[in-house]
């Protein structure tokens, strides 16, 4: 054994090699992110449920709606609607994953922010829920798009209070929490994707050391099977 190639045993057609290698542009997300996909689309019809229940329970109560009811229930009733149509594009997985993701975190952006601004701007406190898409999306994305993702975020947050400043006359100080937030959605979408890289990187290592194990095996095979003599090994029973 210590006179063959580690890495590239003989082969042949009863024992084909197996390799690592896996060009980029083939590459496909596994199950397990699409999984986590569809557990994120249920938690966005779970948040977007508890809106539209909650304002028809008790209408305009604490912050949410409280500066324009009729566009938070409104806009509730479609995040509903969006995140119950998303079960289908996940069961098909069509689009590709990225695409789909992207969508799907843009969709998030646009609904949260309006029922933001419905609900009094950044002081609402809705503005939080976008930390829980960016960390989901970080976990299951590649790094640019969850910097991506961050920065669409912080830009529709910045957009928005920048709206209130000028159009509606809003406190200024608040500009504070806006940055402070955006700082937050980076932080936790960059954290999100290094944690999602050690655990790829595990995995990764596991699959290889599978295939160098499956390989050392099917070598040893090839051995045996060419062998002129063997060694029987026993014991003093």
């Amino acid at each position: 054994n210590d006179f063959l190639p580690r890495r590239s045993p003989p082969r042949s057609a009863e024992f084909p090699m197996r390799t690592r290698l896996i060009p980029a542009s083939s590459f496909q997300p596994p199950d397990s992110y699409w999984r986590l996909l569809n557990y994120f689309n249920l938690f966005r019809l779970t948040v977007a449920g508890f809106f539209v229940v909650t304002f028809v329970q008790f209408g305009a109560v604490l912050t949410f709606g409280v500066d324009d009811p009729t566009l938070f229930f409104l806009v509730s009733i479609l995040y509903t609607l969006f995140a119950a149509l998303m079960v289908l594009p996940i069961s098909l997985r069509w689009p590709r994953f990225n695409v789909l993701l992207s969508i799907q975190v843009g969709a998030d952006v646009a609904f949260i922010v309006i029922l933001m601004h419905a609900s009094g701007g950044i002081g609402s406190g809705l503005s939080l829920l976008l930390l829980v898409s960016l960390a989901a999306t970080g976990m299951v994305s590649r790094g640019r798009l969850a910097m991506f993702h961050a920065a669409l975020a912080s830009l529709a947050i910045l957009g928005e209070q920048t709206y209130r400043v000028l159009g509606l006359g809003a406190d200024e100080r608040y500009y504070l929490h806006a940055g402070l937030m955006s700082m937050g959605f980076f932080a936790t979408a960059g954290l999100a994707f290094a944690l999602a890289r050690r655990l790829t990187a595990s995995e990764l290592l596991a699959r290889e050391q599978s295939i160098d194990l499956e390989n050392l095996s099917q070598v040893n095979q090839l051995v045996i099977r060419d062998m002129h003599d063997g060694v029987l090994v026993v014991d003093d029973r």
